[in-house]
């Protein structure tokens, strides 16, 4: 039985219940080799399936990620009962802890700014990789020193041995019904690598406002959810009336052509500039 106490594999003891996602569970536990505290992922076996494939798929890319800042630390895999399991370094709170934790305020400007620099630059290197995450939000961003977690929607986009482009899989995935995906995935198109940067957009927006329902988006119908991000990416100062500093950058990001290689520097130049001009560096300093 998975609880408090259990040893994986003789070096993992399982400490606490962290969180639970839809394709497994979160655990502290302590590493009895180095005496850390690291994060297990537990995912129940289903043969053939898709959380199977899930823990695979998060599994390799961690590996084809070692050493890049910004992804958390693969540390190792194996499997106990009924469960697979891998453990990474570990880490606190996400961004939408911060949100919940502090209701009906909002993120400084400089903040979102800040956010959206260091988590385009996490990007353009997974995808430097051949990878791109398809999971950009703000449960997934770790706070202070920025690492984006859950690859286990990853996909592969180039073949890591020739580096030729590959198709990027989509059977099964739902994009149109998810609040932070791009509106091409969520359409049915391809997911490329500009659609991650569209995701960090939208979490720069997220940051923006007090609650998910307030962002300009906002519609219980998914469909007409779709429409108003398309309409926002192309006129984000209409709705961002506020928030002028972001307007650009939201525009810059969603102006990079799709199918092509995204130009990231041109990205992390223009947020560079704007907080230059807002006396700040790109130093994260996260303040509501």
């Amino acid at each position: 039985m998975v609880g408090p106490g259990l040893a994986l594999d003789a070096r993992f003891v399982l400490v606490k219940n962290v969180s639970r996602g839809s394709y497994g569970v979160v655990w502290s536990a302590r590493d009895l080799i180095t005496n850390q505290v690291v994060a297990i992922k537990l995912v129940p076996k289903f043969q053939e399936s898709e959380k199977d494939e899930t823990f695979v798929t998060e599994v390799e890319s961690l590996q084809a990620l070692r050493g890049v800042v910004g992804v958390p630390e693969f540390i190792s895999s194996g499997s106990i009962g009924q469960h697979n399991y891998f453990a990474t370094q570990v880490f606190d709170f996400d961004l939408e802890d911060i949100r919940f934790k502090h209701r009906g305020y909002k993120f400084r400007l400089t903040s979102i700014l800040q956010t959206v620099y260091h988590v385009v630059k996490i990007i353009e290197i997974v995808h430097s990789r051949g990878i791109v995450h398809r999971d950009v939000k703000l449960n997934n961003i770790m706070r202070y020193n920025l690492v984006l977690i859950d690859f286990g929607l990853a996909a592969k986009f180039r073949d890591p041995t020739t580096g030729n482009r590959i198709p990027v899989p989509h059977a099964g995935l739902d994009f149109l019904s998810v609040p932070y995906s791009p509106p091409r995935a969520a359409a049915g198109s391809e997911y490329l690598e500009t659609e991650d940067l569209v995701s960090a957009a939208i979490v720069a927006v997220y940051m923006a406002f007090e609650s998910p329902s307030s962002v300009p988006w906002y519609a219980q119908n998914a469909l007409a959810m779709q429409r108003k991000k398309l309409h926002f990416g192309k006129y984000p100062e209409i709705y961002l009336p506020n928030h002028r500093c972001v307007a650009p950058v939201i525009k810059i990001i969603n102006s990079q052509e799709y199918g092509a290689t995204p130009d990231y520097q041109s990205i992390l130049t223009f947020i560079q500039h704007t907080l230059g001009e807002m006396n700040c560096s790109t130093e994260l300093n996260l303040h509501l």
